[in-house]
């Protein structure tokens, strides 16, 4: 009897484990281009992923993976070998990873702060498009174009029904294929499609591990640190969580792009 109550506890937590993982079967890379600053004219360009399963996706910094990789080496050659650790030109990235999930009907922001990892859930919204006739290819694919406003831009992007799945990068979503190309009307953001993989052998992975936080009190400890207060607490799981500094480069509107300079035009301007 013993044996049957902990397989079927295991056999749960596997249940539990699959449903919140799934292999893609697509993998979009990007070029991301956003005019952080208008002042200075400061254009942040990244290397971006998107991989993409059927009921999930996860879009994050491919430039943030690969310098991540190099910083880890670094400091293992020089605690095997000895001597300084030289990291080079540290570039800023998006410290963000965006996870849309169509079965739970949102999307969960994982990010970082001083060494703190943050989910921030959110409702999966439904984008107003207007799908319009025109066409053009985007690396082989027949794409269509499509408008609408978000987050306090007008989009035009270039979805295709060749890969007929609901997704695209950042938070563009909802259309009834990949969205390959997407750029505000006045040019200050960016996405254009510079690899397609089909079935990429990769898994996709809900995130579990993490202070979860809404988007309000996360912003509120932002800006405490934005004014100097250099010490902060937001709440996640029944606790209040301590955290000092401020180490946050990213693509949302409470992220910061260089470090000590602020940025005055985020993608998300509103609602």
């Amino acid at each position: 009897m013993k044996a049957l109550i902990n397989f079927i506890i295991l056999s749960l937590l596997f249940t539990e484990f699959v449903q919140g993982q799934e292999k893609a079967v697509c993998k979009v890379s990007y070029q991301f281009k956003h005019l952080r600053d208008t002042v200075t004219r400061y254009v942040h360009t990244e290397d971006m992923t998107l991989l993409i399963g059927k009921n999930m996706s996860v879009y994050s910094s491919q430039t943030k993976y690969i310098q991540d990789s190099i910083r880890t080496k670094a400091y293992a050659d020089a605690e095997q070998n000895g001597g300084t650790v030289n990291l080079g030109v540290v570039q800023p990235v998006t410290q963000e990873s965006f996870f849309v999930s169509i079965p739970g009907k949102q999307i969960i922001t994982q990010t970082t702060f001083r060494r703190n990892i943050y989910l921030i859930h959110d409702p999966l919204e439904e984008i107003r498009w207007k799908i319009l006739s025109e066409t053009k290819k985007i690396k082989g694919y027949t794409c269509q174009k499509a408008t609408t406003y978000f987050k306090g831009r007008y989009y035009e992007v270039w979805f295709t029904v060749e890969l007929p799945l609901s997704y695209g990068p950042w938070k563009l979503q909802g259309l009834p294929g990949v969205i390959l190309e997407a750029t505000d009307n006045k040019n200050e953001v960016q996405f254009f499609c510079t690899a397609v993989i089909k079935n990429p052998n990769q898994l996709i992975q809900i995130p579990t591990k993490g202070i979860k936080s809404t988007k309000a009190d996360f912003n509120k400890m932002i800006a405490a640190y934005s004014d100097g207060a250099g010490t902060g607490s937001i709440s996640g799981g029944g606790s209040d969580v301590r955290v000092e500094g401020l180490s946050l480069s990213g693509s949302s509107s409470s992220s910061r792009g260089r470090r000590g300079s602020g940025i005055n035009n985020p993608i998300e301007k509103g609602n």
